[in-house]
């Protein structure tokens, strides 16, 4: 499995606090059959703007080919977009997934059009689009027009695991895995006990209720094409 929304690097963001957390986080992934991770801490005017965020990202990163924890380890950002922070990515002071893949944030409520004109410029500066756990947007996720919108642009849509394993929205998560209008599913973990990594658990549900051709899709194939896309 591929893991491209992950909160693993200690002190940067409202992820783990130390560095022996972030340790045990990809040592667990591993365990889980997880061989490439994607380190995305928050970019987000004022609160996170990505200091020590390339030291520690070295630091774990160097730690785990010393101690042979076999797992590729990326980084990234998750973009809470707005006017800051879209000039941030022109700047290139934000991270991408690859050379030119973008995950982005957006907020709970409310899709506007700023946010639609700048998705829409990203893409034209030859940016791919992953919108980071869709499933949250209430604005979005009741408009099906804009749903097909947004999928006829290419843009990629990110669910998180516990939308899968959570009994209350299983049912919903699965229907949405089904029909196409969800590409990645990925951890957001941020520790070990507080929002732990549960993609395993959601590949296991995937796969015996909707088969291992989409299961591998959203758990592998579509996030190596991110991770590979220029």
């Amino acid at each position: 499995m591929i893991d491209i929304h992950t909160h693993i690097l200690h002190a940067v963001d409202d992820g783990p606090t130390d560095f022996e957390t972030s340790v045990q986080m990809i040592t667990e992934m591993v365990q889980m059959g997880i061989h490439t991770v994607v380190a995305t801490p928050h970019y987000w005017y004022p609160h996170y703007l990505n200091e020590r965020v390339d030291e520690h990202y070295r630091q774990l990163k160097a730690y785990a080919e010393s101690h042979a924890i076999n797992i590729r380890i990326l980084l990234a950002n998750e973009i809470h977009l707005d006017d800051f922070t879209y000039n941030a990515i022109l700047k290139q002071e934000a991270h991408t997934i690859g050379e030119k893949c973008l995950l982005i944030e957006l907020p709970d409520s409310g899709f506007y059009n700023s946010h639609d004109v700048m998705l829409y410029q990203l893409q034209l500066k030859g940016y791919k689009i992953v919108l980071a756990h869709v499933e949250r947007y209430k604005d979005i996720m009741r408009d099906k027009a804009l749903i097909q919108q947004l999928k006829e642009r290419n843009i990629l849509f990110q669910m998180n695991a516990t939308y899968i394993t959570s009994l209350k929205t299983r049912r919903k998560a699965l229907k949405l895995l089904k029909n196409g209008t969800f590409d990645i599913v990925a951890s957001d973990c941020h520790g070990i006990v507080r929002r732990p990594n549960l993609l395993a658990k959601a590949n296991q549900i995937v796969t015996k209720k909707l088969g291992t051709e989409i299961a591998n899709a959203v758990f592998n194939d579509n996030a190596n094409q991110i991770i590979n896309y220029k």
